[in-house]
C-alpha cells in the first residue's frame, strides 16, 4: 500500500488529494495500520531537521549555503511546508549529521525555537 503522490495540491487537485487521503486512511484502518497524517509527518520531520541543525550550531542561512538552496526553502522545510524528495532528504540529513530513520523520530518539541543559535553570528 502506498500514499497518494501528493496531498499538498502538487499533482492532485485539492478535492482529489482529500479523496485520495480518505481512501488511503480507510484502507489503512481496514488493514489494521494506523493512518498517518501527512501534514503532521512533514511538520515533525521538519522539526527534527531543525533540531539537528541547531545541535550542530548552524543558522538556517549557513545550512542553505551548504545545501545550495535558499534560506526560504530551509525555513519552509523546517516549518513542514515542503514535501522533500528522497534525494533532498538524504542531502539535508547528511549535512545536519543525522540518519534518515532519525528524521522520522518524534521531535523533542513541536514548537520551534526563535532566534539564532548561541554563538552564531550574522553574515
Amino acid at each position: 500500500m502506498h500514499t497518494p503522490r501528493s496531498l499538498s495540491g502538487r499533482g492532485l487537485e485539492k478535492d482529489e488529494a482529500v479523496t485520495s487521503y480518505c481512501l488511503f486512511a480507510a484502507a489503512a484502518s481496514v488493514s489494521g495500520v494506523k493512518p498517518i497524517d501527512p501534514g503532521r509527518l512533514l511538520r515533525d520531520a521538519g522539526r527534527r531537521l531543525a533540531e539537528a541543525r541547531q545541535a550542530r550550531g548552524l543558522t538556517q542561512q549557513a545550512l542553505a549555503d551548504e545545501l545550495g538552496v535558499s534560506m526560504r526553502y530551509v525555513q519552509s522545510v523546517e516549518g513542514g511546508g515542503e514535501n522533500l524528495t528522497l534525494r533532498s532528504l538524504a542531502g539535508y540529513a547528511s549535512v545536519v549529521g543525522i540518519s534518515i530513520p532519525e528524521v522520522f523520530q518524534p521531535p523533542a518539541t513541536r514548537r520551534p525555537k526563535v532566534g539564532r543559535p548561541r554563538g552564531a553570528k550574522p553574515k
